[in-house]
């Protein structure tokens, strides 16, 4: 089956300078009728599904065209390819967890502050700061 531009980017939800880009970026081949207009078959849709599924798994342009041009196709090499995306996944996810934590931190100092105040009074002399508690004086 024939798709127009139209066709396609309604079924992807996407503009028509974005498929002409991929044309650009030889994701996709264009094709012409004789009459000049553009058409793709469902090899394009489904080029360009995959394509998507690759970059939410963050895959650079660069390398989904090299993948989708022939030169790489054996499944070992995308099996090793996707186990590096995914281990650099995992060490983001560690190092925003760990960012979570110091950030979790800093909030607990920040959340005494009320408590600190009703407890507290502080005075400032020129040179030297004073805190003056009931219980210490």
């Amino acid at each position: 089956m024939k798709y127009s531009i139209t066709d396609l980017a309604e079924i992807l939800g996407i503009t028509t300078s974005a498929i002409h880009y991929f044309e650009k970026q030889n994701l996709i081949k264009v094709n012409k009728e004789k009459n000049g207009h553009r058409f793709y078959n469902v090899i394009d849709i489904f080029r360009l599904l995959s394509y998507t599924k690759y970059r939410h798994m963050e895959f650079p342009m660069k390398r989904i065209i090299k993948q989708f041009s022939g030169d790489e196709t054996g499944h070992l090499l995308i099996k090793d390819r996707m186990e590096e995306y995914k281990k650099k996944a995992e060490e983001k996810s560690l190092h925003y967890k760990k960012l979570a934590e110091s950030i979790e931190e800093n909030l607990k100092s920040v959340r005494l502050i009320d408590d600190l105040l009703d407890k507290y009074e502080f005075d400032k002399c020129p040179d030297l700061v004073m805190i003056y508690d009931e219980e210490c004086g």
